[in-house]
């Protein structure tokens, strides 16, 4: 099994995720990034950014997991960008319409304006 690999930071009121596992494809793996989402939102997180530079594949169990965290960061009133996604991946989002239900940002610095200069939105 390959353990996720993640460094949490906080900018201010917002916590930052970096995913450093170039495949996230294991499902152990998978399942550990999950319970590592939830945990940062029950800890109190309201805005989050996720940044996914570092991936060059993940399954459908992963954008699985990230679907999870969305809808569970939306019932928190929590907001929640990804960034640095490669355009393969983004490509998925596409293909699959998720990309309705995401904020993405091409970098982390977008993310976390976009965060620090939007007033809360509920959702999208």
């Amino acid at each position: 099994m390959e353990k996720p690999k993640v460094i949490t930071e906080k900018e201010g009121d917002i916590t930052i995720v970096q995913i450093l596992n170039k495949h996230l494809r294991e499902a152990d793996t998978i399942e550990a990034l999950g319970l590592f989402f939830i945990d940062v939102l029950k800890k109190g997180a309201k805005k989050v950014v996720v940044e996914m530079s570092a991936v060059e594949h993940l399954t459908s169990a992963m954008i699985g997991k990230l679907v999870a965290f969305k809808k569970e960061a939306d019932r928190q009133k929590a907001e929640l960008r990804i960034c640095g996604l490669r355009t393969e991946i983004e490509n998925l989002f596409h293909i699959t319409k998720l990309h309705q239900i995401f904020d993405f940002k091409s970098d982390r610095a977008k993310a976390i304006k976009s965060l620090k200069s939007s007033p809360f939105k509920f959702g999208k």
